[in-house]
């Protein structure tokens, strides 16, 4: 009697551990198979923003290349859904030796989670420098902080004296 207990005991236990071990294969192989293809997914997104001309994300209305410019700045123009987040993006402005001068956030004014272009606003206050020229920065929203999500937009403007 004690021999067929035993028996059926040593059966159990070995039936759930095989089927445990079935359960844990089984996420195990499902977590696998989400992370690749959210990689893949990441990736393609990647490629087809990577191939893209910056001019093809973002246009900037004002101030135009080269435009002489004071404080405060109105900014305005338009960019792809994607450039935003939260709906906004930031922008700097630096001197001709990349010297942050100021820094200030484009906000988009209409739905910004689509892929399509959306308009956006904005206004840089800064102190006028000693440079005659320098360079208004648009860089895509990163909450990543990922190198390869990194995108800028930039062109020179003349300070008015």
């Amino acid at each position: 009697m004690i021999r067929k207990i035993l028996i059926l005991g040593i059966f159990t236990l070995s039936f759930s551990c095989k089927e445990f071990s079935e359960k844990d294969k089984n996420n195990s192989e499902n977590q696998q198979n989400i992370e690749v293809i959210s990689t893949e997914e990441n990736t393609a997104s990647q490629k087809e923003d990577s191939s893209e001309e910056i001019s093809a994300l973002i246009k900037v209305k004002t101030p135009e290349e080269g435009a002489v410019i004071n404080s405060p700045l109105q900014i305005s123009g338009k960019a792809k859904g994607f450039w935003f987040f939260e709906a906004d993006a930031p922008v700097k402005l630096l001197d001709k030796n990349d010297n942050l001068i100021a820094e200030t956030y484009i906000q988009a004014t209409g739905d910004w989670m689509i892929q399509d272009w959306v308009n956006f606003e904005g206004n840089l206050q800064f102190e006028i420098t000693d440079q005659k020229s320098g360079f208004l920065v648009f860089e895509r929203a990163n909450p990543s902080d990922l190198k390869q999500n990194d995108r800028q937009y930039k062109i020179q403007v003349n300070f008015a004296r």
